[in-house]
């Protein structure tokens, strides 16, 4: 019967220790969920102000290429005047000196 008791006893202080163990991991497992948790709120919310610094640069440079674009086909059309009336220029040119040349000649 006393061998009963001491072993009752031993398997009580066992349980009993092994209850602390329980409840001292589950304590750190609080803890330690509780930790993630503010730290992925903290990345989620550095995300959120990333993502929106993000989209607000991207829709200033879409601003910025449509204006860039809208200038450069402006300046091709510049461009393409300035070539006609370069081309005509060149033309009235010669016809005013072919034209001169006759005078000179039937002169």
């Amino acid at each position: 019967m006393a061998q009963l008791t001491e072993q009752l006893e031993i398997l009580k202080i066992v349980e009993k220790e092994a209850s602390k163990q329980c409840l001292r991991g589950s304590h750190e497992s609080y803890q330690a969920i509780t930790l993630l948790r503010k730290e992925n709120e903290a990345l989620h919310n550095e995300l959120s102000v990333s993502m929106a610094r993000w989209t607000s640069q991207l829709d200033k440079t879409h601003a910025k290429l449509a204006t860039s674009t809208s200038d450069l086909k402006i300046l091709h059309e510049k461009a393409s005047k300035l070539c006609k009336a370069a081309v005509h220029s060149k033309e009235q040119k010669e016809q005013t000196i072919l034209s001169l040349k006759k005078q000179i000649l039937n002169q």
